[in-house]
Order: structure tokens, then sequence, then C-alpha cells
């Protein structure tokens, strides 16, 4: 195993915890709020910090200030699913998709017999223009198959009130190499902040293969305590690791980050138990109070699920104005829980969490 260099804390505390919050100010036209608590870990009230916005976001940056007395910030609900809804196929992503089969199909008989039925007969510059209208026609196809289906509403609602078993523990890894430490601070408190489902508790870990000093020292001053009493209780849930050796023009340098800190968490003397998960945020990933409390008891629903992935969202793109589909919303909201229908596993490298245990047996 590779060394390590690990600022260590008392145990982590499972908790269900209140948070201070702070208001954020003109965040990129959102009006977006995030944890206060990261106001007394840094220097000034008014330093510049990320600003949260989304189930899981990329964030944009915002001034904040600390208010005691600030409202909490607004937990997404989890939506009311219909548990006697047993319908996986999808009424109008269906009759979209067959209308879209039987106009490419009398497109191309059309376009074939023509072709044939010219004068000039069939010529190779026809035919490659055939052949590319039709390679079009087939990615939309199978496109088209991730609209037909659907979760019906009795797994959802299932999955929404899955309940984690108790001793539950997830290790959340934030890997980083040279972002600055306003942007990794923030990701780590809101990681460390969030929610809890009852019987669980976490450890998040800052991963640093920049070795940068200011992140162990900022890391080590929430485990001392310093900053009040939010960063004690943050604190506790605070780990810093460094020192792995890199290879030189690595170009695989987050993956092997993660696969030193499971080997230094788990190793072969501490195998992942059942109830053992992992979560990876990347550096700028900031979560919403209610990640964990909407995954671990979707994970805990289902025992054959290995990995729940979540949405992001960026907190400097507009959606309504968002003409282009920069936040690639059509990826989230449409192919995403279609091929979850249909039983297939996407992973994005982030925002997600996996069995410890299911992950272990892949060879991490």
């Amino acid at each position: 195993m590779a060394s390590a260099d690990v600022a260590s804390s008392p145990a982590p505390v499972p908790t269900l915890r209140n948070r201070g919050k702070v208001a954020i100010a003109a965040g990129a036209g959102a009006g977006a709020t995030a944890n206060a608590a990261h106001a007394a870990a840094a220097a000034t009230p008014a330093k510049k910090v990320v600003a949260s916005s989304g189930f899981g976001s990329k964030p944009a940056r915002a001034n904040f200030a600390s208010i005691p007395d600030a409202p909490s910030c607004k937990q997404l609900r989890t939506p009311a699913y219909d548990a006697s809804d047993t319908l996986s196929w999808s009424p109008g992503g269906s009759l979209a998709y067959l209308s879209f089969v039987a106009a490419a199909a009398c497109y191309f008989y059309v376009r074939s017999t023509e072709m044939l039925r010219s004068a000039a007969g069939v010529t190779p510059y026809g035919a490659f223009v055939l052949a590319v209208e039709a390679l079009g026609a087939s990615s939309v196809l199978l496109y088209g198959l991730c609209i037909v289906r659907r979760l019906p509403g009795a797994e959802r609602a299932a999955a929404a009130a899955g309940v984690v078993a108790a001793g539950t523990h997830v290790h959340v890894l934030v890997p980083c190499y040279t972002e600055s430490l306003a942007i990794v601070a923030e990701t780590v408190w809101a990681a460390a902040d969030a929610d809890l489902p009852a019987g669980a508790e976490s450890t998040v870990w800052l991963l640093d293969d920049g070795a940068d000093p200011a992140k162990k020292e900022w890391v080590e001053g929430l485990n001392a305590g310093r900053g009040g009493a939010a960063a004690i209780d943050v604190g506790a849930r605070v780990r810093y690791l460094t020192g792995r050796a890199r290879e030189k023009n690595e170009a695989n340098g987050k993956a092997a980050n993660l696969n030193n800190a499971l080997e230094h968490i788990f190793g072969s003397k501490s195998p992942p138990r059942p109830t053992d998960c992992v979560a990876v945020f990347d550096a700028d990933q900031v979560a919403e109070p209610s990640f964990f409390t909407r995954t671990l008891p979707a994970l805990a629903a289902s025992p054959d699920t290995a990995l729940v992935l979540t949405p992001q969202r960026f907190a400097n793109v507009d959606d309504a104005a968002d003409i282009f589909n920069h936040s690639n919303r059509h990826f989230w909201e449409a192919m995403i829980p279609g091929l979850t229908a249909w039983g297939m596993v996407v992973c994005t490298g982030t925002n997600l969490v996996l069995r410890a245990d299911a992950l272990a047996r892949v060879g991490w």
C-alpha cells in the first residue's frame, strides 16, 4: 500500500444534525443557499466560496456572510410516488418511438426504391449518402429505447421509503489535485454536514494528490475544533489523506487516487462490511443536504443494487436559458431513467454512492 499522511480525528458521530446557514449574495443570478459553518472555518465572513445549487452541483462563485438566524436551506422534497403504479412502459415515449420508426421505415423505403428506379441507377455517392442517413437513423433508434421504458412508481416508492441498516457507514471520497482550498473546502463541508438517515454515519476523506499544506492545515483545524461548535461537529467526520506517489504524466490520476484511498480505508486487514458504502464527489461537486437521505435508502431498498447515481446541475447555468443543453438535462432526465429501467448501469464518476463490498468483489 502506498504511504499515506493521515490527519486523524475522533470517530464520526451518527446523528441527524442541525446546521447553521448562510445567505448567498448574487450567486450567478440564482439566489442559492449554502452551508454557513464554512464561514467559521474560512478566515473572514466575506471570503469567496463555492455556492451549492442542485442535488449534486457544479458550483458557481458567490460571496457569503454568516447570519446566525438565517433559515435552513430548502430540502429537495422527495416526490410522492404512486405505490399502485406498476407500469414499466412510458405511453408518451412509446408513441413517439413508434411514430419515428414508422416514419423512418416509410422514408427509407421511398428513398431506396426511387434511387433504384432512377435512370442513373445506384451510384457510389448515392449509396454513401443513403448509408450515412441510415447510420444517423439507427443512432436515434437506440436513443429512443431509453424513452420507452420507465421505473414504475411502486419501485420508486419502495426506494424512497428504504430504511438503512443499523451501522451503515458511508465513506465519502473527495479527490483533488491543484484545486483551490476555497473550492475544495465547500465540497468537503457540504458532504460532512449533509443529513444522514437514522442509523447511518459518515466519514469524509479529502484525498489530496497535490499535498497542499493549506488543505492539510484546514482539515487539522476542523479536527481541532477551530471555528466554533459547527466546526467541531463537522471536523469529527473529516480526514485528510495524501502521500501517494504520482507517476510522471499520469493519465488516470483520479482513479489511482480513489484506489489508493480505498486500499487505505479497507485494505486486506479490514475488508468492507455489507453495511459499508462509498460515495464520490468531484472537488467542485457540492452535495445538497438531502443527498444521503435520498440515496442511501434507495441503495438499502434493493439488495441487488450496487450503485445509486444522482443528477447534477451547474449553478452558473440558467436551465431556462440553456438552449444549447450545456447542463445535459436530456441525459439526466430522459436517458438515465430509461437505462435504469432496462437494468443498465451508468457511472459518471461523481455524485454517486456504491456498496463497498460490491466494489471490492470487482477489484476496486
